[in-house]
């Protein structure tokens, strides 16, 4: 499942695993750090290529960047 990343108004950043369908659930418990649900969805982008930056694990990761056995 992907992991979604979100953000307090204190600058502080809560990763939460979620199904894609539930993309703009934020987590149940709010912020880590201070508790607050005052809080929203972050894309983090990558300075280089300008592109964004998908978080966790997922198909790709799991294809092409792990080992696995090719029984």
């Amino acid at each position: 499942m992907p992991t979604y990343t979100y953000k307090c108004k204190g600058g502080t950043t809560t990763d939460v695993v979620r199904p894609m369908k539930d993309i703009d659930v934020p987590p149940d418990n709010g912020c880590e750090s201070c508790g607050s649900k005052d809080i929203e969805r972050t894309i983090t982008i990558d300075p280089k290529s300008k592109n964004f930056v998908l978080n966790g694990g997922g198909w790709h990761n799991d294809c092409y960047t792990s080992t696995r056995s090719r029984n």
